[in-house]
């Protein structure tokens, strides 16, 4: 899957805007904003707010807005 960030290694910020890229989430090609950034092992997990309600994805499910 195609993401906007180009590596593994690649940070996410908190407070970036971005966009889901899940199509079997129920918040696919929802904009929402990055709260949480967590590393488990090489996995970067990435705690996303839309409207106060905060839902955990991969990078690889995210790109930026």
């Amino acid at each position: 899957m195609p993401s906007h960030y180009p590596s593994q290694e690649a940070h996410a910020l908190i407070g970036e805007e971005i966009i889901v890229n899940k199509p079997d989430a129920p918040m696919h090609n929802k904009r929402g904003e990055i709260c949480k950034v967590s590393a488990y092992g090489n996995r970067i997990r990435i705690s996303v707010s839309f409207d106060g309600e905060i839902y955990n994805f991969c990078r690889e499910e995210i790109i930026l807005a």
